[in-house]
């Protein structure tokens, strides 16, 4: 369900992750925008109302944790543009993406999970 098996994660599925962080006394957790589409926005909504947690959501313009691209935490998925290839010598062309991918996790996270916070990355 996640990737805590990669990063040495003692927890691999996201309910027990969330039930040991408030457990242990935690507020909220932060993460990027692209696991609430991983795990369901609906799901992953319930699960931080169950155990009485917040969220403070990473959002990233390019790299494989952008919805439009592939590999970590699912996707690439749709309605979400695919960001810069590495190397993009077109500056308008590249500050546009990096724009619109920006804006798009930002309204997703607005209209789907009321996030404590949004840290950019």
């Amino acid at each position: 369900e996640t990737d805590g098996e990669k990063a040495g994660s003692p927890f691999l599925d996201f309910e027990e992750a969330l039930k040991e962080i408030a457990r242990l006394g935690y507020d909220g957790i932060e993460a990027p925008y692209k696991l609430t589409l991983q795990i369901g926005q609906d799901r992953f909504s319930e699960l931080l109302e169950r155990y009485n947690l917040k969220v403070i959501f990473q959002v990233f313009t390019d790299g494989p944790v952008v919805p439009g691209s592939g590999i970590v935490f699912g996707g690439p998925y749709p309605g979400y543009t695919t960001p810069s290839s590495p190397g993009e010598s077109d500056k308008k062309v590249l500050v546009e993406t990096h724009l619109k991918v920006f804006k798009e996790q930002v309204e997703g996270a607005q209209n789907s999970i009321q996030p404590s916070s949004t840290h950019i990355r």
